[in-house]
């Protein structure tokens, strides 16, 4: 497959990870039952997890090779031709990230022990995930990404993030402000969540 064809059909991937994350941060606290709101925060720090992985690797993965040697994984710096000029954006574009960790991996380590792996730390840590704070970060880093890239490719991408989003046709409704639960569970704007993992 062509370059750029290869590129262009890897942005409909990416902006399905965006559309997630837009979508589950801003319906997570419109649901009654604490256990769909916990699979709702998981789903979202998974497409978070892995938009932090796409804009934040600065060189691929060797274990992550196909058959020809070429890499697998989708990583922003493909969509440079010059990847020195996204590599020195990297370290700025996470700021809460930047402000409430000691490294930049720090935050994602913290996913993947309470998300992806089965760890002991999860008997002692209990994480309080401020997924607001967290959505405008991958906003803004996101839109410093598309900002960044040539014109021609940034057609390529069709997905924003917007911070409050009323409802999408994706949720049928179910992510609007307006969506009510029979239940107590939700939270209201400004409450961190405490998952139990």
């Amino acid at each position: 497959m062509e370059q750029n064809l290869k590129f262009q059909k890897s942005a409909e991937k990416i902006d399905y990870e965006i559309n997630m994350i837009n979508e589950l941060g801003n319906c997570y606290k419109q649901f009654g039952s604490k256990e769909i709101n916990d699979a709702i925060l998981e789903s979202f720090l998974l497409h978070v997890r892995n938009i932090y992985n796409f804009l934040t690797k600065k060189k691929d993965n060797k274990k992550y090779l196909d058959r020809d040697g070429q890499p697998k994984e989708v990583l922003a710096i493909h969509y440079f031709e010059n990847d020195s000029k996204w590599k020195n954006k990297i370290e700025r574009i996470f700021r809460y990230c930047k402000e409430n960790y000691s490294s930049k991996n720090e935050q994602l380590t913290q996913i993947n022990d309470h998300l992806a792996h089965i760890t002991y730390s999860r008997i002692h840590e209990k994480i309080k995930w401020d997924c607001e704070s967290i959505l405008n970060d991958v906003k803004n880093a996101w839109e410093t990404f598309l900002d960044e890239l040539d014109s021609d490719r940034r057609k390529w991408f069709n997905s924003k993030i917007i911070i409050g989003a009323e409802s999408s046709p994706g949720m049928t409704g179910r992510g609007s402000k307006n969506y009510k639960t029979s239940q107590s569970y939700s939270k209201t704007k400004n409450e961190d969540i405490q998952n139990p993992w």
